[in-house]
C-alpha cells in the first residue's frame, strides 16, 4: 500500500516536472453520494433468516488536495491528489433468539483520491474523462463483535470519472461526475463467503482549484 502510494506521488510530480507548461496547483472540493438505502439478508444452512445488514447512507467530508494541469491548444490534462473522509452508517437487525437487537455502526473511511483526466478545452470551458484512483489510507472495521462475519477490504478503489469545468485565469471550478467500479461495501463475508453489498456508489463533486 504505502509503496503504491510512493509510486503515484513520483509520478505526479515527475509529470509536473517533465514540461513547464504544468502548473501546480492546491484545490478543494464538496462531495454529494448518490447513496441509496441497501440491505443484505444473511440466513443460516436450513434458510432461517439470522442478520438484516443495512446502509442507511453515506456522508462525504469536503475535500482538500493539490492538482496539476497541463494545456496544449484545444486539449488539457489534468491530474490530481486529493484527501477526504467518508463516513457510511450501518444498522445491523439480529433475528436469532438469545440475541434479537438492533445496532447501529458507523464506519469511517480515510481516502487519496486521484482522477487522471484528458480532454478537449473550448474557450474557457472544459469537457475530460478518466479513470480514478481511491486509496483507502484507514478504515474502522464494524461487527467485529460477530463471529460469523470478517472484512476483507482491498486497499485500492477503481473508477471512472466525468468532467465539466470552466477556467477563469488562474481559477479553475469542476464538476466532477464519479462512478465506482466496486460495491459500495462488496468486502463483507459471511461464514467465509462473500456477501456484501454489490450496488455501485456514485458521486458528485463541485471543486474549486487555483494555479500557479
Amino acid at each position: 500500500m504505502k509503496s503504491t502510494l510512493s509510486i503515484i506521488c513520483i509520478l505526479f510530480l515527475t509529470v509536473i516536472c517533465l514540461d513547464a507548461q504544468v502548473r501546480l496547483g492546491v484545490k478543494g472540493n464538496i462531495t454529494l453520494p448518490f447513496s441509496k438505502s441497501q440491505e443484505v439478508l444473511y440466513d443460516d444452512p436450513n434458510d432461517f433468516l439470522l442478520y438484516r445488514l443495512v446502509i442507511r447512507d453515506v456522508d462525504v467530508s469536503p475535500g482538500v488536495g493539490m492538482m496539476g494541469y497541463l494545456e496544449n491548444k484545444s486539449m488539457f490534462f489534468q491530474i490530481e491528489a486529493v484527501y477526504n473522509k467518508t463516513k457510511t452508517n450501518f444498522s445491523l437487525e439480529s433475528f436469532i433468539q438469545d440475541d434479537e437487537s438492533n445496532r447501529e455502526f458507523v464506519k469511517t473511511s480515510y481516502y487519496l483520491g486521484i482522477p487522471i483526466i484528458a480532454g478537449f478545452k473550448i474557450n474557457n470551458f472544459k469537457f475530460g474523462v478518466g479513470p480514478k484512483f481511491s486509496f483507502v489510507l484507514d478504515d474502522t472495521p464494524i461487527l467485529q463483535d460477530e463471529s460469523q462475519f470478517e472484512e476483507k477490504r482491498s486497499g485500492l478503489e477503481k473508477g471512472f470519472t466525468f468532467n465539466f469545468g470552466l477556467v477563469v485565469k488562474r481559477l479553475h471550478f469542476d464538476i466532477s461526475y464519479e462512478t465506482r467500479f466496486d460495491g459500495t461495501a462488496e468486502y463483507f463475508y459471511f461464514r467465509n463467503a462473500r456477501a456484501g453489498f454489490r450496488g455501485r456508489p456514485e458521486f458528485i463533486s463541485f471543486s474549486v482549484g487555483i494555479v500557479l
